[in-house]
Order: C-alpha cells, then sequence, then structure tokens
C-alpha cells in the first residue's frame, strides 16, 4: 500500500506512472523475456508465444486491467506484421492497437489513461529516432524519450488534472534506468516466493531496490513547485497538437520551415489556454 504522503510525493516529481498499472510495465516485462529468448537462440515465433505467455499471466495478476491489455495489444500488433514480414510503421501499429482496444473496450475512449498511452506511444513516435545509430548516447535517448513523451501528454494532463510536475521531465531521466532494473528484479524475486514460500525473506531485497526510488520521490516532495496549477486547454488542444504534427519527423518539409511554424502554434494554443 502507498500512503499518502507517498502518494503526493510521487505525483509532485512526475513518477506516478512508475506505481500505477500500465503499459511500462508490460514494456520492461517483454523487453526482458524477448532477451533471454534471444540469448537462448529460440526462433522470432517462439519468442512471442512465451513472451505473451508471461505477460497474459501478469495480466492476470493485474485483474486483467485494460491498461495491461491495452499494452500487450500493442506488442502482439508489432509482432505479428514482423512475423508477416510487414515493415515496421509505429503509427500504423498505434492506430491498428488502438482500433483493436476500442473495440474490446469501447468505454476506454471515454478514459483519461486511453488517452495518455496513447499520447505517450505517439510522441515516441513523432520525437524519436526512427533508426538505429551506431554511437548511442544513453542518457540523451532517456532524456529525448521523457521529453518527448511529456510534452505530447501535457494538454491532456493539464485539462484532466489542472496541474502539472515540471521536475517530471528530470525526474524520469535520473528514475527510469533504475526503475527498469526494479521492476525486473522485482517480478522475478516475488514469483520465486509464491513457487518457493521459503524464499520469503528476500522480498526485503525488493524492497530495498525501491529505496532509491522513495529517497527521490521524498526530496522533490518537499518543493514548493514540485506541482504547478495549470488551467485545461479547451479549444486551444486542437491548435497544440496540430502543432506537435506539424513538428514530428513524419512532416518531410525543411527543419527551418516547420520548427517555427509549430512552435507558433503551440505557444498561440498555450495563449488561448490561458485566456480563456
Amino acid at each position: 500500500m502507498i500512503n499518502d504522503n507517498l502518494r503526493h510525493d510521487v505525483s509532485a516529481a512526475g513518477l506516478a506512472h512508475l506505481f500505477a498499472v500500465s503499459g511500462l510495465h508490460i514494456g520492461f516485462l517483454a523487453g526482458v523475456v524477448s532477451w533471454v529468448m534471444k540469448k537462448l537462440r529460440t526462433g522470432y515465433l517462439t519468442n512471442v508465444l512465451v513472451t505473451n505467455a508471461v505477460l497474459l499471466f501478469y495480466a492476470g495478476l493485474c485483474c486483467w486491467s485494460s491498461s495491461i491489455i491495452r499494452a500487450i495489444v500493442m506488442f502482439d500488433v508489432y509482432a505479428v506484421g514482423k512475423l508477416m514480414g510487414v515493415k515496421n510503421d509505429p503509427l500504423s501499429s498505434l492506430a491498428v492497437a488502438g482500433i483493436v482496444v476500442l473495440t474490446l473496450f469501447p468505454e476506454d475512449l471515454l478514459r483519461v489513461g486511453y488517452h495518455m498511452s496513447m499520447l505517450a506511444v505517439a510522441g515516441l513516435c513523432f520525437y524519436t529516432r526512427g533508426k538505429k545509430v551506431k554511437k548511442r548516447n544513453p542518457f540523451a535517448e532517456t532524456l529525448s524519450t521523457s521529453l518527448a513523451v511529456n510534452v505530447t501528454m501535457f494538454p491532456v494532463i493539464a485539462s484532466a488534472f489542472s496541474k502539472v510536475s515540471p521536475l517530471g521531465i528530470v525526474s524520469n531521466v535520473l528514475i527510469l534506468p533504475i526503475a527498469s532494473f526494479m521492476y525486473v528484479f522485482v517480478f522475478v524475486n516475488s514469483f520465486l516466493v509464491l513457487l518457493m514460500p521459503f524464499l520469503r525473506p528476500t522480498l526485503y531485497l525488493s524492497a530495498l531496490a525501491v529505496m532509491p526510488i522513495k529517497i527521490l520521490v521524498a526530496i522533490v516532495g518537499q518543493l514548493n513547485f514540485g506541482q504547478i496549477a495549470v488551467p485545461a486547454f479547451g479549444y486551444g488542444m486542437a491548435l497544440y497538437y496540430l502543432g506537435i504534427a506539424v513538428g514530428s519527423r513524419f512532416l518531410n518539409v525543411s527543419k527551418k520551415v516547420k520548427m517555427p511554424t509549430a512552435a507558433a502554434m503551440i505557444v498561440s494554443s498555450l495563449l488561448v489556454a490561458v485566456l480563456t
């Protein structure tokens, strides 16, 4: 259980998604299982089937939450496309996954969680690298990922919760690498304890794995600017997302043209939100 003080601190640090049942967990878990299967030199079909089995087991533990099912559907759309030899198009995969999820859970159309998860993935598609690079910079990649997700979700968060965490981008850069290890360790540890109850004392190690996150959120939670109130976007939201689309890597226009245009649209949408 998370007490009220910890819940406030986690929200102020912009890390609430780490403790919510979300697609982030599915991403970490699928990545680890796929990595293990590759090391075992299994075929891609076996890899997908085993990964799905683990993901469905996790979904069952989470009482078949729609957010978990949504993430599994997104994973399967990508996996099936690769099995069929279809060139991966992230936006097409996202669109298909969104349609499948709404077919299964029509009520998700009115849920802010659905909007946020779809926008988070869209932000990654729009503003992160679409191809592999020889020299990777883990810090830059984590920062760009956090920035893309937070900027894309900003209007929905502002309209739904009337407050945002300005430190969320920095907090995510610091914590996401730790969280990836924490999730895997806690999941494996808990699974082993279920199979072998005599290993129960090792759960204290899981508590230690969470400590870095608790320390960071405790520090951020004491800051007066940990959370700031913001107005709802209203009609300005359409202009904001038009600017996001114009500035994305999918619009084949010179950056000298599209970036100032996108910036003008986004700034205008912010003014509309403040003045209306």
